[in-house]
């Protein structure tokens, strides 16, 4: 082989070297930050999950049980139910940013705790505007269906935790 033929060789394997070398850690680049944003969408969902069970817990509790009805006035109902819809939103945009970070498996998951929760408040709602309009306690099935859909959002949170913790 000729020196000439030889250092075009050379030149060529150390172009190849080069890119192999560049495209390795922009590829290990790449998946670290597709697993950091998984991360962070899973964590925020699973925050603002919480969140919407605390005020559901906090606003149905009050409408539903008649000692706490007596300390409540108008003002810190209407203020209560407003951050348990502000908490609503909060998990269905989030809910959206895990729709784009997958598997199925979460997303379907995710799915179904927002759409719980969107009943739960509508159920809440549906209390206070009873309770404002009669002023009478919430009537045992609808008190029963907030609770149960409290317990229903717990669930399948025990339930995707863990799917969450495998994929990050």
């Amino acid at each position: 082989m000729d020196q000439g033929l030889a250092a075009v060789l050379g030149a060529l394997v150390g172009a190849l070297a080069t890119a192999g070398g560049a495209y390795l850690p922009a590829r290990s680049a790449e998946r670290l930050h597709k697993r950091q944003a998984r991360r962070d969408a899973y964590m925020v969902f699973l925050h603002e999950t919480e969140m919407i069970c605390s005020r559901l817990w906090h606003a149905s509790n009050a409408l539903c049980d008649e000692e706490n009805q007596a300390t409540w006035d108008a003002v810190k109902a209407d203020r209560a139910l407003t951050e348990m819809e502000d908490a609503l939103n909060n998990l269905d945009r989030h809910a959206a940013g895990i729709s784009l970070e997958g598997p199925e498996s979460v997303i379907e998951e995710t799915d179904k705790i927002t759409l719980i929760a969107t009943s739960a408040v509508g159920f809440t709602r549906l209390a206070w505007n009873e309770y404002k309009a009669h002023g009478n306690l919430v009537p045992d099935d609808i008190a029963n269906e907030i609770f149960r859909s409290l317990s229903e959002i717990n669930a399948a949170k025990r339930t995707i935790s863990p799917r969450m913790r495998k994929l990050v």
